[in-house]
C-alpha cells in the first residue's frame, strides 16, 4: 500500500497490534484488536498494555482478595494471602495443624490430658476419666491423675481427688504396680537380701543377676557346666572324665588319665591319648606324659617297639627294604618288594605293560586319538586336531566329534570348541564353514533378494550381487540416481 506521493505505507499482519505490531498471543488476560490502531482490552482485575498485571487480587491467577477470608491480602502477580494465627491455606480458609474451633481459635497446647483434633471441626478429645473443653477437670470418684480404683492392682483404694492406693506387702507406687525396693519379679516375691552370688536389681523386671559361674533364682548353684565350691570347674575342660555339676561336683577321670580337669597323662601313661603303657615298651625308650613316646630302637616300630619298621625285615628287623624304588616292602625274613600301580620289575623300577611317564601313571588303553610309547620315557603323542593326556579333547580353535573343524575356517558364525562344539552360523548363512549365502540371498553379506527385486535383478550366492534398474544404485538397488540439475 502506497500514500499519496507513492511511498510505501507500513501495516501490521493479522493478529498483530500496535505502533510495533505486537503479537495478539500476548495479550494473555484480555481480548485482542489487531491492527496498527489496535490494543489490548483487559479482564477484569488485570491491567497494563499486555494484560499481564495484576491490579485488584493476588497469585498468579490474580484472584480477588475477598477470597482471603481470614488473613491479610498481598496485592500482585507474586502476592498472597498471608494468614492470620490459627488459620492456613492459600485462601486462609482452614485451621492450622495446631488450632481447632470454628474460628481456629483453640490452641491445640491447651488440651492438657486428651488427644487433639486439629481443624474447624476439631476438638479435644480427653483420656480416662477427664471432662472439660481442655479436658482439665476430672470425674467424680478418681483420684489426683484422674485413674479409676480399678488400676489399684495390689493394694485398697481410696478414692477421691487426694485419694491414694495403700499397697499390700513387697508392693508400691501410685497403683500399688510396682516392686517396693528390695523386692523383684513379676509378682514381687524375690528379696534382694537372698541373692547369694550376684547383683539384684529391684522392680517387676528386676531380677538378681548372677556372678560369673553362678545361677539359680537367688545365684547359690553353680551354672550349667560348672562344677566345685567356687563353681570354678568347667566340665568343658574336663577333657577325659565325666563331669558331676554343682558346688559339690568334681570331674572323675577316664582310665590313663590324671588331674583336676583330667588333662595329663597318669604316671606310667604316654601319647595324645595316654593310651600307652610304659610297660609294655618292649624295644624302645619310655618318656610318660601327653608329649611322651616310645622310642624305638633301629629297626622297630608301633607304638609298643614290637614291629619292624617300614623297610625292614627278619628276626630282629635289621633287613633293610631301600631296594623297593616303587613299592611296599612286606616285612620278614622271606619279605618282597610288591609294587605299586603301574610299575614292575625285581626293583619296582619299570614300567608295566601298558604303562608310561616318569611315574608310570600313563595307560596307553586310554590314549584314544594318539600314538603310545610305553616306558618312564613314554608318552601320547596326539593326532592332529587332539590334545589332553589322553588326547581325548579337542585341541584349541577346533570343534566336532572328529575335531576336523577348525574355528579360523568358521568364516561367519559363532565357534564353540570340543567333541561337541559346532560352527552356529549366522541368520543370513550356511555351509559347514559358514561361508555361503541361504537361498534367496546374494553378496558378502548375504542380503536378501526380496530387496534388490524391487528395483533390480538379483544373483544369489556369496558372490552373487544385484544388478539395479536404471535410475537406481546401491547394493540393493534402494537410492535413486539424481535426474533433474540442482538449482542454483
Amino acid at each position: 500500500m502506497t500514500d499519496t506521493v507513492g511511498e510505501p505505507i507500513c501495516t501490521c499482519l493479522p493478529d498483530h497490534f500496535g505502533a510495533n505490531c505486537t503479537s495478539c498471543a500476548e495479550c494473555q488476560h484480555g481480548m485482542c484488536f489487531d491492527g496498527d490502531q489496535g490494543y489490548c482490552t483487559c479482564e477484569d482485575g488485570w491491567g497494563g498494555d499486555l494484560c499481564d498485571v495484576c491490579l485488584d487480587g493476588f497469585g498468579p491467577g490474580c484472584q480477588d482478595c475477598s477470597l482471603c477470608a481470614n488473613g491479610t491480602c498481598v496485592l500482585g502477580i507474586d502476592g498472597m494471602c498471608l494468614c492470620n494465627d490459627g488459620w492456613a491455606g492459600d485462601f486462609c480458609n482452614h485451621c492450622d495443624a495446631e488450632h481447632y474451633g470454628s474460628e481456629c481459635q483453640h490452641d491445640c497446647t491447651t488440651c492438657t490430658n486428651g488427644d487433639c483434633i486439629a481443624g474447624a471441626d476439631g476438638g479435644c478429645v480427653c483420656w480416662n476419666a477427664w471432662s472439660g473443653p481442655n479436658c482439665h477437670v476430672c470425674a467424680d470418684g478418681y483420684g489426683p491423675d484422674c485413674v479409676s480404683c480399678d488400676a489399684c492392682q495390689h493394694g485398697i483404694c481410696e478414692p477421691g481427688t487426694h485419694g491414694t492406693c495403700a499397697c499390700d506387702a513387697n508392693w508400691q507406687g501410685s497403683a500399688c504396680a510396682e516392686c517396693a525396693d528390695g523386692f523383684y519379679g513379676a509378682n514381687c516375691t524375690g528379696e534382694c537380701e537372698r541373692c547369694a552370688h550376684g547383683q539384684c536389681a529391684s522392680g517387676l523386671d528386676g531380677e538378681c543377676a548372677c556372678d560369673d559361674y553362678w545361677d539359680g533364682p537367688n545365684c547359690d548353684m553353680c551354672e550349667l557346666g560348672r562344677y566345685g565350691a567356687e563353681c570354678l570347674g568347667v566340665c568343658s575342660a574336663c577333657a577325659h572324665g565325666t563331669c558331676t555339676a554343682g558346688v559339690s561336683g568334681a570331674c572323675a577321670c577316664d582310665l590313663g588319665w590324671a588331674g583336676q580337669d583330667c588333662d595329663h597323662c597318669a604316671p606310667g601313661r604316654y601319647g595324645a591319648n595316654c593310651s600307652g603303657v610304659c610297660a609294655a615298651c618292649l624295644h624302645g625308650t619310655c618318656t610318660p606324659g601327653l608329649t611322651g613316646s616310645c622310642a624305638c630302637a633301629t629297626g622297630w616300630s608301633g607304638q609298643n617297639c614290637t614291629v619292624c619298621a617300614a623297610g625292614r625285615y627278619g628276626a630282629d628287623c635289621t633287613g633293610s627294604c631301600a631296594a623297593c624304588a616303587n613299592g611296599n616292602c612286606t616285612t620278614g625274613v622271606t619279605g618282597t618288594c610288591a609294587c605299586h600301580s603301574g610299575w614292575a620289575g625285581p626293583n619296582c623300577n619299570v614300567c608295566a605293560t601298558g604303562r608310561y611317564g616318569a611315574a608310570c601313571a600313563g595307560e596307553c588303553a586310554a590314549c584314544k586319538n594318539g600314538t603310545c610309547t610305553t616306558g618312564t620315557r613314554g608318552a601320547c603323542s596326539c593326532a592332529p586336531g587332539w590334545a589332553g593326556q589322553n588326547c581325548d579333547v579337542c585341541a584349541t580353535g577346533r570343534y566336532g566329534a572328529a575335531c576336523a573343524g577348525e574355528c579360523s575356517a568358521c568364516a561367519n558364525g559363532d565357534c564353540t570348541t570340543g567333541v561337541n562344539g559346532t560352527c552356529a552360523c549366522f541368520p543370513e548363512f550356511e555351509g559347514p564353514n559358514c561361508d555361503s549365502c541361504k537361498p534367496g540371498r546374494y553378496g558378502p553379506r548375504c542380503l536378501s533378494c526380496s530387496i534388490c527385486n524391487v528395483h533390480g535383478t538379483c544373483t544369489e550366492g556369496i558372490d552373487g550381487s544385484c544388478t539395479c534398474d536404471t535410475g537406481f544404485k546401491g547394493d540393493d538397488c534402494s537410492c535413486t540416481l539424481r535426474t533433474t540439475p540442482l538449482q542454483g
